[in-house]
């Protein structure tokens, strides 16, 4: 039988040796139970969530007969294949109820550029994609006697994340009421913050009647001066329905404000 000699150098090499594997072994199983994985730490942001709250708003709202309607633009970009949703269900103070209607609205492929005019109703001529929305829930029917109308599109946990809002039944109220009714609703904070509210009086229709070739700022801060740039109207001719207020007066609102947003945001051309 043949040994092999050790020296003392020898056996301090295979201590180190042994020693650093050790440590290597516990760094591995170390780096293998710490690593968070992706799901653990990176909230799932989708197209909605990078949507601006002000950045959008509404410049007509009709609960006249025989048809509703209702028409919003943004200063910003709305991105291709993104479901928008309006409803007259009452904000509660963190959801919506669910007495009433909701309707969606899938943009196309090209998405929609700021400054142009969205709405839901008959007059195709008045504002895009009117007649493209459908029901998904309930029946969206405008009160005469008053309503609040939210905009909003579900985020990265697919909860509303309403981005505009308008009531034509004066002020909104308190969240967390034990009843909203058919007519009354809270309002999210950060709507309200961000000046992404339209608080009207009772009136069967109201429009933006004000000036339209301003910069963004001044269109904006235009378009909350609701005393002074809406019109309202609960008059009715002789078949009892309330009178139409001028499509024309909304075709002419709708370019020229595209023009505008379209200028500042140098997308003109």
């Amino acid at each position: 039988m043949t040994f092999i000699s050790t020296t003392p150098s020898m056996v301090l090499f295979f201590l180190i040796l042994l020693v650093a594997s050790s440590i290597y072994a516990q760094d591995d199983e170390m780096d293998v139970t710490a690593t968070p994985t992706p799901s653990s730490t990176i909230s799932s942001l989708n197209d909605c969530d990078n949507l601006t709250i002000g950045e959008f708003t509404f410049l007509l709202v009709s609960s006249s007969d025989p048809f509703d309607e209702i028409s919003f633009f943004g200063f910003q970009d709305l991105p291709g294949n993104l479901n928008l949703y309006l409803t007259d269900n009452a904000w509660t103070g963190d959801s919506f109820a669910t007495a009433e209607g909701v309707m969606m609205l899938t943009t196309p492929p090209e998405g929609i550029p700021a400054g142009i005019t969205v709405g839901l109703g008959p007059a195709e001529t008045v504002y895009q994609y009117g007649r493209s929305w459908q029901s998904v829930q309930g029946v969206f029917a405008l009160s005469t006697e008053g309503e609040q109308v939210f905009l909003y599109c579900l985020d990265g946990s697919n909860q509303p994340r309403p981005i505009a809002a308008i009531s034509y039944n004066g002020p909104f109220l308190p969240p967390n009421l034990p009843d909203y009714g058919f007519n009354t609703s809270a309002v999210p904070q950060e709507l309200v913050d961000a000046n992404a509210t339209i608080v009207l009086p009772h009136e069967h229709r109201w429009q933006y009647i004000g000036p339209k070739l301003l910069e963004i700022n001044e269109l904006k801060a235009a378009i909350q001066d609701t005393e002074t740039n809406w019109e309202g109207t609960s008059v009715r001719n002789n078949s009892g329905s309330t009178t139409v207020m001028s499509r024309t007066t909304m075709i002419v609102t709708s370019f020229l404000i595209s023009v505008a947003v379209a200028v500042a945001t140098n997308s003109l051309w």
